[in-house]
This record gives C-alpha cells, structure tokens and sequence, in this order.
C-alpha cells in the first residue's frame, strides 16, 4: 500500500489510551517495509509496529505458527497487509479469535460485501480499504489499542495474587417468576459499591437468562461464545465479560439463544466460576429454577447461597423440597440467607407461615413495590435508581451481610449510591446496616419440610 497523498504525519494516539499505551505492540503481517514504517509514523513512538512476513521461501507461513507467535508475544492487534492473500486472512483471523479472543485482527482489503461477510464469520474486527489510508486506518488501530487498553486494565484491577478465594454467591430458587434474576443483579450492583475488591455477575440461566436486560447492558460475548474456547483461562474469560458501568461490576451474560446455551455444560459452569473466584471478592451466580447440572458444578465452589421465594404455597414447598434434596447430598453450604420477595403480599399466608414450612427464618423481605418490575424493564437496579425505597433499603441491606466487617468499601457506599441518584434519605440507614453487618454469615439449618 503507497503512503496516501493526504498523510501529513499527523499521529492517532493524541492523548493516553491507558496503561498499555506505553507497552502496546501492533503486529503487521506483511511483506511490505514501506507499510510498516507508514504504520509507525501513524500510530506514533509509543506504540511499537513489529513486521512479521507471511510467507517463507516463497511459501506461505503456516497458520498456526502465525497465530502462536501474536500470542507468545503478548501482542494484542494484528493488522493484515493487503498483500496478504485473503484466505490465509481468515483463517489466521478465524484461529486466533477460536483460540486467543483478546486479539484485534484488523484487515486491509477492499471491502466488497464478500470480503465482509467472511471478515465476520472468521472474527475480524475491522475491514480498511488501502485506498482511504489515514482517515479509515486511524479510526481503526485506535479502536482496536482501547480494546487492547481496557483488556489490560480489566486483567490488571480483577487480578488478585496471594489473595484469598473470593465469595462465590449462588443465587437459587425452585420456581420461575420469584424475582430470583432481580435479587442478583441489585446484589452484584450493591456489592460492587461495598466489596474489597472487585465483583463479577454469571448468568448462569444460559438458555432465557436475562441478567443483561436486568442490568440494561448490550454484551459484546456471552457464555455461549466462551464455550467454544477449548482451553479456558483467566485472560480468556476476562475478554467475555462485560462491565456494568453505572456500578462498575463485570457480568458473564448468558446466551442469546436457547440453542447457544446449550453449548455451555456443567464443566464450563464449573470452571468459569472456578476462574472468577480467583481474582474477584465475591462472584454472584444467577441460576435457572429447579435444580439442573450446571447449577450442582457450581455448587461445589458456593460459599454462600442465596434462597429466594414469593409468598405463594407452590414457590414455598418447592424451595422446601430443593433445599432438602441439596442438603441430602451435601451440596449446599453453611451459610445461607433466604430472601422473600413480594413478602408483604395479602395472599392468605404471613411470615410466621413461611417460617414454619421452611424451617428457615426470614432474612431478607423485599416488600412489593411497583418500582421493582420497573426498574427490572428499564435496566436500571433498584439499589441505584431507588436506594432509598424500602424494596431498595432490603437489597442492600442484603449485600451488607457479605461485606466482611471494617472493609474499606463498607462503609458509606450505599448512601453514596444513593446520593449519586439523587436521594438524599438514605443516609440514616448507617446504624441499621451495622446491626445487620453483625448477623453477616450467620447460619441456620433446615429444621424440616412441611
């Protein structure tokens, strides 16, 4: 590609793009010199433009030698010359986004809609036709170097070496409609703004979850698409998550589709979390209702598990009759908090009456409220749109029994929640969240199932 007329050595990189700035490496598959120092000219001295040639004697360098050597340097943008032929393109494209997903292939090739479509199917990440130079070009490398930016502060905040195990949170509930998803998602968001460290959401309902929805985010990837990665990692299953900006929580979204979720078996469930636990404080795990095997894989990790129901007699016996099949073969924790949602519903049954089916003391009573469902339809968890609302108060109150005692983040998150949202009633709440931080961890057993 000839150096474009309208090229007056104007740089891409013109303010800090994060932490990698300084050390990124874009690779250049090439046989062209003159591409590559262009390349550097644009993208200017901070950021290193290595020329790998993809042919040898004559002969075009095998694919996965290619591939391995991007990521044995800990490249993550590869742009490929348009003297590259294009099959061997996609097939470099299609190994490195199966196997290595943190890397950015950005093609130089004409984009007729052919090339396009097997640009997209092979995991390209930007066509950039040679004849528009700078103006296309530009836009893409940057593109790709915040991509390159944000995976390294991702990788950088949620790492946690010499730490201990972080929570893992399993959220469960025998029946569909109990409110199980928005006890999860306000939970992540709560325990983001309380949390020692950094917290992560698996939507684990992988075929009609609808964490993301809940928490009103559009994901990038989703379990269905880690699945498909034959050795899961850390740096892998970071690229896969997608954060929650308002709280700054990370969420692993389930599927788009029910023939998607079921790619995703009880070996990925258990490793994600297995991963997750590693360098999160406390990881969430949305689970569908009932009792099915990606939910038993992770209840082997579980420290906590959350127990919701309504106060229906269907919801109530069957959450008495799973936690008795889970307890019959030891797989659910000591510690336990059970969450009735809708507790304040006229429905012919108190309190006393759940109590005394379940065995279990009430916890946690999320009152009803018609900002819940709303809040639920517009993606926006009640604990930040409404923290100052009873449903709102409950939700964190729960998310303060998993904040160890004297953390940093303990303090005060909750009323800046709600101070940042515009309530200003909040911030009498601090004596009871301490009364309830004492209960943190508390356990009980189940007495019996009527």
């Amino acid at each position: 590609m000839t150096r474009p007329a309208q090229h007056r050595g104007g740089r891409i990189v013109t303010g800090p793009v994060g932490p990698a700035a300084a050390t990124s490496v874009i690779a250049l598959l090439s046989g062209n010199a003159g591409l590559m120092h262009w390349l550097s000219e644009l993208v200017g001295p901070a950021i290193e433009v290595r020329l790998m040639q993809w042919r040898t004697e004559g002969r075009p360098r095998q694919v996965d030698k290619v591939v391995s050597e991007v990521a044995a340097d800990g490249i993550h943008v590869l742009c490929v010359g348009d003297d590259v032929p294009l099959d061997l393109a996609f097939a470099i494209s299609s190994l490195a986004d199966r196997n290595y997903a943190h890397i950015s292939v950005i093609l130089l090739a004409v984009p007729w809609p052919e090339v396009w479509r097997h640009a997209m199917q092979s995991g390209v990440r930007d066509v950039v036709d040679p004849s528009k130079g700078e103006p296309e070009l530009g836009p893409a490398l940057q593109r790709a170097l915040d991509r390159a930016a944000y995976l390294t502060e991702l990788q950088a905040a949620a790492a946690a070496p010499e730490q201990a195990k972080g929570r893992v949170i399993v959220v469960l509930s025998a029946k569909g409609g109990t409110g199980k998803t928005m006890v999860a998602a306000n939970l992540v968001t709560a325990l983001a703004g309380m949390a020692p460290g950094p917290v992560a959401l698996v939507d684990l309902d992988v075929q009609f979850g609808d964490a993301a929805s809940a928490l009103g985010i559009v994901p990038e990837h989703t379990i269905a698409g880690l699945s498909a990665v034959p050795d899961i990692d850390s740096t892998t299953l970071k690229v896969f998550l997608t954060p929650h900006e308002p709280s700054g929580a990370f969420v692993l979204c389930g599927a788009t589709s029910p023939e998607e979720g079921d790619n995703v078996t009880d070996k990925h469930a258990s490793r994600v979390v297995e991963l997750l636990a590693r360098d999160f404080a406390c990881v969430v795990v949305d689970t569908p209702a009932g009792i099915e095997e990606r939910t038993l894989a992770v209840l082997d990790h579980a420290t906590d598990v959350v127990l919701v129901s309504t106060m229906d007699v269907a919801s109530i016996r069957n959450l008495g009759k799973e936690v008795y099949a889970l307890d019959r073969v030891g797989l659910l924790p000591a510690e336990r908090e059970f969450v009735l949602n809708r507790a304040d519903a006229r429905v012919g049954i108190d309190v006393a009456d759940v109590r005394a089916a379940l065995g279990m003391d009430v916890d946690t009573s999320v009152p009803s409220t018609r900002s819940v469902p709303l809040s639920m339809n517009q993606g926006r968890p009640l604990v930040l749109d409404d923290p100052g609302s009873p449903a709102g108060r409950a939700l964190i109150a729960l998310a303060q029994r998993f904040v160890p005692a004297g953390s940093d983040g303990q303090a005060g998150q909750a009323g800046d929640a709600g101070r940042r949202n515009g309530d200003a009633g909040h911030d009498g709440e601090g004596g009871k969240h301490a009364a309830v931080r004492s209960e943190a961890g508390r356990r009980f057993r189940r007495k019996g199932v009527r």
